[in-house]
């Protein structure tokens, strides 16, 4: 193994994995941090954040590091062995967390009170939209509904997944977290308000483009965190060896200009519930 040590930090998964740390740093030395992430971002002001936040710990890009972009082409789930111990030279931050899905599944209820059956995306190849899945299957129960699980594994399955909910007698849309779903954002939005079903998902960047909610951690404020564990490892730290974090904090947005397109008032409860509000 090349001597030579790379940071990966993910922030559409939130993780960071090096591939040999050293015991200190050395002067002179240019580090290469890799930015992983599903595909090419269409803005960059997570990786400015982190950049920010490396200032102030002490490391200038240029200087001391790189940056190099990586994808993971969908193939996340060979990130992570655990939240504890990860393995494999991963570390970082968690998703959504314990209990968080079936959060989503409450709050899309309000919204849809009356919903008997929701449709729910999810990738079958990612170990842990199974471990969500076994989550909020007891969650839809005790609310006396019906999951319809329709695969997502890509974005060339969008339109597919689409088309089978045109199928499905289905009344609301929950949909599970993946990386691409950042840059395919507006088009899911798009045929979810097409086909006017109610949609929630983890991610407030999607909801800005139409989907009816988003709840679920926010990629700036991993984007602040992540530079913590960069510090710790450029200094020596053994990635695998420190635990992933869970979000600290989870935001809720609504979309008032699509739930206005669908024909739905939100409950004034949870407008005032909401940490956005997009008019």
């Amino acid at each position: 193994m090349s001597t030579r040590r790379t940071l990966i930090c993910a922030i559409a998964g939130a993780l960071l994995a090096a591939g040999r740390a050293g015991r200190a740093q050395t002067p002179g030395k240019v580090y290469r941090i890799g930015w992983l992430s599903s595909g090419p971002w269409a803005g960059t002001q997570p990786l400015e954040v982190f950049n920010q936040g490396m200032r102030e710990l002490g490391w200038v890009e240029g200087r001391h590091y790189m940056i190099d972009n990586r994808y993971t082409e969908g193939r996340s789930e060979r990130i992570a062995a655990s939240l504890a111990r990860p393995g494999g030279n991963v570390t970082g931050l968690g998703g959504l967390g314990p209990g968080g899905t079936a959060k989503q599944l409450e709050l899309l209820m309000e919204v849809v009170p009356k919903a008997s059956r929701i449709a729910t995306l999810f990738n079958p190849a990612l170990s842990f939209h199974a471990a969500i899945a076994a989550e909020v299957e007891p969650a839809a129960r005790s609310l006396g509904v019906t999951l319809r699980p329709i695969e997502l594994r890509s974005p060339d399955d969008i339109d597919a997944a689409f088309a089978t909910l045109a199928r499905e007698p289905v009344d609301a849309l929950l949909i599970f977290g993946q990386g691409f779903l950042f840059e395919h954002g507006a088009r899911v939005a798009k045929l979810a308000i097409e086909q006017r079903l109610p949609a929630i998902i983890s991610f407030q960047e999607v909801a800005r483009y139409g989907v009816l909610m988003s709840y679920g951690a926010s990629i700036i404020d991993d984007a602040r965190r992540l530079p913590y564990f960069a510090d710790r490892v450029l200094k020596g730290a053994k990635p695998a060896e420190l635990p992933v974090e869970q979000p600290r904090r989870f935001y809720l947005t609504i979309n008032q200009k699509t739930a206005k397109v669908l024909g739905l008032t939100i409950p004034q409860s949870m407008l005032l519930r909401a940490d956005e509000v997009i008019e």
